[in-house]
């Protein structure tokens, strides 16, 4: 396979440069050349009126758990990756790409564990984030980045920053890498969760926060305290497509209920906050393992992809865990290998370009499931088990994609790119600080019935650096900060009810 038979042809109406297709070409399978129809790539085109599907016999590397599939926003097919590499075309490497990882049959036995998505930078460079496992444990023990120069080498690409150690000397979640907008519509946020193993006697947890700026790759951390974060974390993390949850599936071993944690998540700040535990119990003496999590399109619906069994839980009820229901279980469909064959059970989860859900399966089979229509409430949602017949058999493998569409946070305090205003509220608990602008002193104006013991305010660079944070006072000393935009985020209880731009000018 050339690199070209896999391009759609470009829209050449610049009207159409915001439709942001990159997710519209997937690529799933075990490797080809092995004589058998059964074996190759099988391609998902998105792009046309319906789901076309092909498949490819030429290309000689294969997808499992780890996998990106890569397009420009046009939907030109640019690159795709199983954690091992990056390749462009049947056998060729982006240049610089070669030993990521090592090849565990047919790719990186890692689920989440490869993101990829457009560089704020230019057009042509993409960021890269790939974990590895440690030798004994299936969790993350490092996270690397790198970019991607898809212009170079005559658009067969060049690795131009290669494997830059972002985290080292931790253990996190198994896979879970997951990405969404900065509110400024153009920089990024990555988030990944810290393991915290009970048996070892971990009482804190916190989320590594990685903000992604045209001039710069910074990494923050959020502390979770008392966090009942799973010991294993086999599941699945997810962001909204609207940005404004953070929503993670995980299973730590029969026995213990599969758990979903709901945050909020402030795309200024980069700010988790307001954590709801959803536990949903097991079916017992069953396979009813953890697989995936996946939202639907109108940012309404969580789908908890079990082995057996699909949930649906409601993140705009008011108590979600109510909210939970059963809208597919396991039906027993196997596929048939003549001697043997195996289940069709549920595993991973993702969000497609036409609005609808795929899921994988637990065995390399080559079947999907699709749930038809996510954004409609309990068994409306119709989820059709091995709807989709795959022309090779697919070993786990579904696309990891964010939302690449998502666009700037209209009205809020951080929007860096065009003109803001120093009093700018944008949350719905109205905040006033004043004198703003501010030589040095500020005072933010409360309500009488809200004790300040239980007061906090946290003050932010624009860029998402915390500068200082002060509890149990409303009168803030700012003598020290540089003249400047900041942002005062204020909490009570540890929620976030308000915050505001504030100027500093002396």
């Amino acid at each position: 396979m050339k690199k070209w038979s896999l391009l759609v042809v470009a829209i050449l109406l610049p009207t159409f440069a915001y439709l942001q297709e990159h997710d519209v070409i997937w690529m799933m399978g075990y490797s080809g050349g092995r004589g058998q129809d059964t074996f190759g790539i099988s391609i998902l085109n998105f792009q046309k009126d319906s789901l076309e599907i092909q498949t490819d016999q030429n290309i000689l590397y294969g997808f499992d758990f780890a996998n990106v599939t890569m397009c420009d926003s046009l939907g030109n097919f640019q690159f795709s990756s199983n954690g091992v590499a990056i390749y462009v075309q049947d056998t060729i490497e982006v240049e610089g790409s070669r030993g990521f990882n090592v090849n565990e049959l047919n790719g990186y036995i890692l689920p989440q564990g490869v993101l990829s998505f457009p560089h704020p930078r230019n057009d042509s460079t993409y960021a890269f984030f790939h974990g590895r496992k440690g030798a004994a444990i299936p969790q993350i023990i490092q996270l690397f980045y790198s970019e991607i120069d898809m212009k170079a080498n005559e658009g067969l690409g060049e690795v131009i920053l290669r494997m830059q150690p972002i985290v080292e000397g931790d253990t996190l979640l198994f896979g879970h890498l997951t990405a969404v907008k900065h509110a400024n519509g153009r920089d990024w946020w990555i988030l990944t969760q810290r393991r915290c193993s009970k048996d070892k006697n971990c009482i804190q947890n916190y989320f590594h926060r990685v903000l992604i700026t045209p001039d710069e790759v910074k990494l923050l951390r959020q502390p979770i305290l008392r966090s009942d974060l799973t010991e294993t974390g086999a599941g699945q993390s997810v962001f909204t497509p609207d940005g404004t949850k953070y929503v993670g599936s995980h299973s730590i071993r029969d026995g213990i209920p599969h758990t979903v944690e709901v945050y909020d998540f402030d795309r200024c700040i980069g700010w988790l906050s307001n954590k709801r535990v959803v536990k949903i119990d097991r079916i017992p003496d069953t396979n009813d393992r953890g697989g995936g999590l996946v939202i639907s399109a109108n940012s309404r619906f969580a789908y908890l992809i079990l082995h057996q069994r699909i949930i649906q839980l409601d993140l705009w009820a008011r108590d979600i865990q109510a909210s939970a229901i059963s809208v597919a279980e396991y039906d027993g469909f196997e596929q048939d290998l003549g001697a043997f064959s195996f289940p069709t059970r549920f595993l991973k989860g993702q969000l497609a370009p036409d609005g609808k859900i795929y899921i994988s399966t637990t065995n390399s089979t080559r079947y999907l499931h699709v749930i038809h229509n996510p954004n409609e409430k309990g068994l409306a949602c119709n989820v059709e088990q091995h709807g989709i017949e795959l022309p090779t058999f697919n070993s786990f493998s579904i696309p990891n994609h964010p939302n690449y569409r998502l666009g700037a946070w209209e009205g809020s305090p951080c929007d860096t790119l065009s003109p803001i205003s120093s009093t700018e509220q944008i949350v719905a608990n109205e905040v006033k600080f004043f004198p703003n602008p501010s030589t040095g002193f500020l005072q933010l104006e409360l309500d009488e019935d809200v004790p300040i013991s239980q007061l906090e305010v946290r003050f932010y660079s624009l860029t998402a650096q915390l500068i200082q944070s002060s509890q149990g006072q409303n009168t803030f000393d700012l003598s020290h900060f540089s003249n400047g935009i900041y942002i005062a985020s204020v909490f009570i209880n540890g929620q976030v009810v308000g915050r505001e731009k504030i100027v500093v000018q002396r």
